[in-house]
């Protein structure tokens, strides 16, 4: 028993005739006749009884009806689910993000939301290992990272490029450089985010490259608690330019070391695996509305 023989038992009890259960199947009479007859071989029974003017279900002819119209309803929904999927219309996405990225990533994640409101987005935060090596297993479809851990392997689109900056205070004497050099941060005391807004991860690196011995006075913090420092002169705030500096501060980007003042945000995925077309949609969402993201 397979699906055409389930589809030709509803059609003859749905038009009461094997004439009129050919013409709505579109096969021959003599052919539904034969496909009746060879299932009721297999099972043991008739189907139907052969009246002159119409075919009448038996007790198994009505048994297998009923199964066969609950088995073809699901595989109709099958059907349009996959179809649903194949056009982006439906489905899930599983994603990582930075936790201090997730902010850039809201307006984009809504109006995908609203586009697509069939499709699941199920979003978790992972820091930069962690999402590599999930992304690896196969444990999620996109992730967003630093632009500095992407790996072989991986495919990426930037979603935004931000410069490093330091809020200061107007008094401070920072505040009338135009820029200000890695090295002039040495024992100075800086509040650093935590670890997944990049920045910080951004510039130790840097300093480690360059020699520079750092001094955090804050460290692990969110935006809000260093603006809040700042603006108190506890210490010189390590940020992002996604960040909005509040009148009181003023913002003095790092200096220019080629780009090393500057780090990329990106989403990944597995370079050997075709994304999905809700997957895609989303990337696309995403580098457009992410780069003009700016906090507060």
């Amino acid at each position: 028993m397979d699906l055409e023989d389930l589809a030709a038992v509803r059609a003859v009890v749905d038009q009461g005739t094997f004439s009129a259960a050919a013409v709505s199947l579109k096969v021959a009479q003599p052919a539904l006749s034969r496909r009746i007859a060879r299932l009721e071989r297999e099972l043991g029974g008739l189907l139907f009884d052969r009246l002159p003017r119409h075919a009448a279900p038996t007790p198994l002819g009505d048994a297998v009806a009923s199964a066969a119209a609950a088995i073809l309803n699901e595989v109709e929904s099958a059907r349009a689910d996959a179809m649903a999927i194949a056009r982006g219309a439906a489905g899930r996405i599983r994603m990582s993000s930075l936790a201090g990225g997730i902010p850039a990533l809201a307006r984009g994640l809504s109006l995908f939301q609203q586009r697509h409101p069939e499709v699941v987005v199920e979003l978790r935060a992972l820091d930069a290992e962690a999402a590599v090596l999930a992304l690896r297993e196969r444990r999620v479809d996109l992730a967003t990272l630093p632009g500095s851990a992407v790996e072989p392997g991986l495919r990426s689109r930037k979603l935004a490029r931000w410069r490093v900056v330091l809020a200061v205070r107007p008094d401070h004497p920072f505040a009338s450089r135009r820029a200000i050099p890695i090295s002039a941060l040495e024992d100075q005391p800086l509040l650093m985010l935590a670890p997944e807004f990049m920045v910080s991860r951004h510039v130790m690196d840097l300093a480690e490259r360059t020699g520079v011995r750092l001094q955090p006075r804050l460290r692990d913090a969110s935006p809000e608690a260093v603006l809040s420092l700042a603006r108190r002169a506890w210490g010189i705030g390590v940020l992002p330019d996604s960040v909005r500096i509040p009148a009181e501060l003023v913002s003095v980007p790092l200096a220019r070391a080629g780009a090393s003042a500057e780090f990329d945000y990106v989403i990944a995925w597995l370079a050997d695996r075709t994304l999905p077309a809700a997957a895609a949609a989303l990337v696309q969402t995403l580098v457009k509305e992410t780069a003009a993201f700016r906090a507060g």
